[in-house]
């Protein structure tokens, strides 16, 4: 690998640098080449799987009881020999941009005033902070680098922007290029670095503020509100009505299918399923639900409305809205867990009670 220990098959990268290029032919067959294996540098980029692995050991351990985030999250030694092995590569190559993907004029990478282990030491510590700082500080150098960018004449405000970064001795900053300071950060997507420089210019403070924020929340939504309350009035109705009394210990007993420690749970008759139930919570409120070649119900929007009946949905009744199935399931999970469908079995019918009457 480049950096590391080298073999008779890699290519020597300073007389490929040197070659002179031409735009209006394309790159030399030796370009073409490092261009190729930079390609593979980037896309191994550490920098990108310590921040992802970080994020997700973080949303992992959130609501885990003892989770430590300073111990679970440490950087290993791994990290630092990656992210070394990482930088020695792309400092022996031209700057390069990623959109299109190509080599640059830029050499800022190779300067000297970049001290390896202080550019190692930082890059781990980038990588190891949360989500919304990491935003933060890009934001931060993204807003220093459009106040100070200047051109050849030395004009402010016009001209290349350039990025600082505390690679130097004693983490002086080091200017870098805009392709160098993606690179190194692990910012390879062009959306996310658009989402950054937009909410860096429009001046607001902290991370990147999610386009959702502030927006009224679909629960508060009068059709969804009005569902959700009609699904809740439905339930309310199973378990004021419709509810069976338990089966009496003896019957049961003398089934040997004893339950122990389930007093709370409501049982409704076993003739229902849930489906059945939503379709007639559908039903009630003007609704037919579909039914796909997969068995679901489909969305919300492709059900039928309720054909017209003079008892109960004369013409001129409203349909008015329903969730979908996966909402009333979850609804019902969450809000009545209490609420079940008894199981088919001999020791709950009708039946079974007058037999055990008769033992009184």
């Amino acid at each position: 690998a480049i950096g590391g220990s080298v073999d008779e098959n890699t290519p020597n990268m300073s007389p490929l640098l040197n070659r002179p290029r031409s735009p209006a032919s394309g790159e030399p067959e030796d370009q073409q080449l490092l261009l190729a294996i930079v390609s593979g540098i980037l896309q191994n980029n550490p920098m990108k799987r310590m921040k992802n692995d970080y994020d997700k050991r973080v949303r992992k351990g959130r609501n885990r009881k003892g989770f430590n985030l300073d111990v679970e999250t440490e950087p290993s030694e791994d990290d630092f020999e990656n992210c070394r092995l990482f930088l020695d590569q792309i400092r022996n190559t031209n700057c390069v941009s990623q959109n299109p993907f190509r080599f640059t004029e830029c050499e800022c990478l190779t300067s000297s005033s970049i001290d390896s282990e202080q550019a190692v030491e930082y890059l781990v510590y980038f990588a190891h902070l949360s989500k919304g700082i990491r935003e933060t500080i890009v934001k931060e150098k993204i807003r220093n680098a459009e106040q100070n960018k200047n051109d050849a004449n030395g004009r402010i405000g016009v001209g290349t922007c350039f990025y600082n970064l505390p690679l130097g001795t004693s983490k002086k900053d080091v200017r870098l290029c805009v392709q160098s300071f993606r690179n190194l950060l692990g910012i390879g997507m062009r959306r996310e670095w658009k989402r950054l420089k937009q909410s860096a210019k429009s001046g607001e403070p902290g991370p990147i503020i999610h386009a959702n924020t502030g927006n009224r929340n679909r629960v508060s939504f009068a059709p969804y509100k009005e569902a959700r309350e009609g699904m809740q009035d439905f339930l309310e109705n199973l378990v004021s009505h419709h509810t069976e009394e338990r089966a009496t210990r003896l019957v049961r007993e003398s089934l040997t299918t004893i339950e122990r420690g389930d007093s709370h749970v409501i049982h409704l008759a076993s003739s229902n399923t849930k489906r059945k139930l939503y379709e007639h919570y559908c039903y009630q409120r003007g609704w037919v639900p579909g039914r796909t070649a997969d068995g679901s119900h489909g969305r919300v929007h492709s059900y039928e409305p309720r054909e017209n009946d003079e008892e109960e949905w004369p013409i001129g009744s409203i349909s008015l809205p329903v969730c979908s199935w996966w909402s009333f399931h979850s609804f019902w999970k969450k809000e009545y867990p209490n609420l079940r469908i008894r199981p088919q079995s001999e020791d709950i019918c009708d039946e079974c009670v007058v037999f055990a009457n008769q033992f009184r």
